[in-house]
């Protein structure tokens, strides 16, 4: 028993007292011959005086020891069950809380005469012990992150429900090896916000034939990555899983790198690519094969390689090819060229051929770069003497380029401007030389794009370039390629080699031949220049059609029949036919001067 404390000296009455505080009994002994407190108990209590149970109301002394003890019951029985996940990375706690009913003694006031009062209350307990868990644990091989501070929270404030009480590490996402075709076109999508002027639009032009150069980069292959390594909560490790690989194989119109992570083109032409399992195949195709027409529903035709026509080149087309181009039926009003050579099986009519370089159009070309050479030459001159003045130290080399061209050099922009409006469409035709040259000079020296040069090697690379495009084209002229056709009308040839007509001839029509001419019909109207021989079955006709055949001084000039009018010029030699000859042969003799002599037959 506890003694009560702290008597209150002011108490007049002298009766003993009893109370319960916190489910303890106190009692306090009365004054001189005062009333000793009393103790009644009640169902669900059973309480004990100096070890004896007592049932009905009885007298009691601070010396008195006194027992309370009331009954716990388990009103609803807990549960818990410890689940590993399939994947091994989680382990689950499903856990179902016990409901226990606890009686108490009420508390009360103190008092002579005192009736135990009981009450009542529910509570969830845990039904585990932190033993009892973590021998679950250890039993289910748990070793690898547990959280113990789950463990500890559930035990102080127990709650059912499902709780992950230990967590792995999943492996590390894996990263497949990606294939890239660099030499895809956008995918419409991607031009759908271009606003187009239909009244700019050349619909010749819709449809675009892909094709590349040599050297051109057609695939690379972007390395995957492997994830990093995962644990379950056994601790066993969980390998990642394996990146996709892909293998490069080439054609012969390609080439792998010596890594494998790349297919570069070994030719002009169309690339094409198959895939097969985990293979791309990777090939460029140097012949385009265009079967029927070329129409405005096919479009022109630009290609880097050689063009097999099956039939008609139409109204107002053109066709462009870096290698040779071959035509089975007619061209019609249309425009061919070709670096490697033209054949035409049928015929020409009011059309323009250019195989090999085209002389005019680089001499134009050159005739607009050339100034812009010198003044570029001048400015690289002045930029160190400009870059240490003292009131422009500091001033960025493109800054100091955009101030000598607005100050005296002022005809640059105007030339350049020139030079992409004469380019034009014949991007395709041109050298990669002057192609990529006309890269440079657009991202550099276009508009405000002067800005951009940060030194004057900027400006020496484009004239190094600009002198290369020079030695290409030169090299170019030495090349030759011919064009051959059955028939012309109202037409233009030129070829940096042999001209060939093999039919009925030609009529109204303009050769210009590095090489030699050799027509099998009649040439009637228009003129021949050519580098080497001129073999004509029949030229001029007998209503006196204007005729000219012009060639080198070292070279001659044979013709089965040539009518009245018929002139023609070697080296600075000419003579003109006034009546009608049969087989001759005109050169220059030993001393310049023109000799027109009869020759044998020529055989067609």
């Amino acid at each position: 028993m506890e003694s009560a404390t702290g008597q209150n000296n002011s108490e007049k009455n002298n009766l003993g007292k009893v109370w319960v505080k916190e489910g303890k009994i106190f009692v306090k002994n009365p004054g001189e011959n005062g009333k000793l407190p009393t103790l009644t108990p009640c169902n669900g209590i059973e309480l004990l005086i100096n070890g004896t149970k007592i049932e009905e109301k009885t007298t009691v002394s601070e010396k008195d020891i006194i027992e309370l003890k009331t009954e716990t019951r388990e009103e609803e029985k807990g549960m818990y069950q410890l689940k590993i996940s399939s994947s091994g990375l989680e382990a689950v706690l499903e856990m179902k809380t016990s409901i226990i009913n606890r009686q108490y003694v009420q508390d009360s006031e103190p008092v002579n005469d005192l009736m135990l009062r009981l009450s009542s209350e529910s509570e969830e307990v845990c039904p585990f012990t932190l033993a009892d868990i973590m021998q679950e644990i250890s039993k289910k091989n748990i070793n690898y992150g547990v959280k113990h501070n789950v463990v500890h929270d559930l035990l102080a404030k127990p709650e059912s429900g499902t709780y992950v009480i230990a967590e792995g590490d999943p492996p590390g996402t894996t990263v497949d090896e990606k294939v890239e075709l660099t030499f895809q076109k956008k995918s419409d999508g991607e031009k759908a916000d271009e606003k187009i002027d239909d009244s700019k639009v050349n619909f010749r032009d819709m449809v675009e034939i892909l094709s590349v150069d040599p050297g051109t980069l057609l695939a690379v292959k972007h390395p995957g990555v492997q994830g990093t390594i995962g644990k379950k909560v056994t601790g066993d490790i969980i390998a990642p899983a394996k990146p996709q690989v892909w293998e490069f194989s080439a054609g012969k119109g390609a080439e792998v790198t010596s890594d494998g992570s790349k297919v570069t083109a070994k030719i002009s032409g169309s690339p094409v690519v198959k895939r097969l399992g985990n293979k791309y195949i990777i090939d460029v195709n140097p012949v385009l094969q265009k079967r029927g027409d070329v129409d405005i529903s096919s479009g022109n035709i630009r290609f880097k390689g050689d063009v097999v026509i099956q039939g008609t080149v139409r109204e107002g087309m053109s066709v462009q090819a870096s290698g040779k181009v071959d035509i089975h039926g007619m061209v019609y009003e249309a425009n061919i060229s070709a670096l490697d050579g033209i054949s035409v099986k049928q015929n020409l009519t009011g059309s323009n051929l250019v195989a090999g370089g085209n002389n005019t159009f680089y001499h134009n070309f050159f005739k607009i770069l050339n100034p812009i050479h010198s003044d570029l030459t001048e400015i690289c001159k002045l930029l160190p003497g400009l870059a240490q003045h003292p009131q422009l130290k500091g001033v960025k080399t493109g800054q100091l380029v955009q101030v000598l061209i607005d100050k005296k050099y002022s005809r640059v922009p105007n030339l350049i401007n020139e030079l992409f409006k004469f380019t034009g469409d014949n991007s395709l035709g041109l050298p990669q030389e002057i192609t990529e040259l006309m890269v440079d000079i657009g991202r550099y020296l276009r508009g405000l794009n002067l800005l951009k040069i940060e030194s004057p090697d900027c400006l020496q690379s484009i004239l190094q370039k600009m002198d290369a495009a020079h030695e290409v084209i030169n090299s170019m002229a030495q090349k030759k390629a011919g064009v051959s056709f059955a028939y012309a009308v109202n037409s233009k040839i030129e070829a940096s080699g042999d001209v060939k007509v093999s039919g009925r001839g030609c009529i109204n029509t303009s050769i210009r031949a590095g090489g030699n001419v050799n027509v099998v019909g009649v040439f009637r109207g228009g003129e021949i220049t050519a580098g080497g021989d001129v073999i004509i079955n029949e030229a001029g006709s007998e209503l006196g059609a204007k005729t000219l055949i012009r060639t080198d001084e070292k070279r001659k000039v044979y013709i089965n029949k040539a009518n009245e009018g018929v002139r023609i010029q070697i080296g600075d030699r000419q003579i003109s036919f006034p009546s009608m000859q049969s087989n001759i042969k005109a050169e220059l003799n030993k001393d310049g001067a023109m000799s027109v002599s009869k020759n044998k037959r020529i055989a067609k």
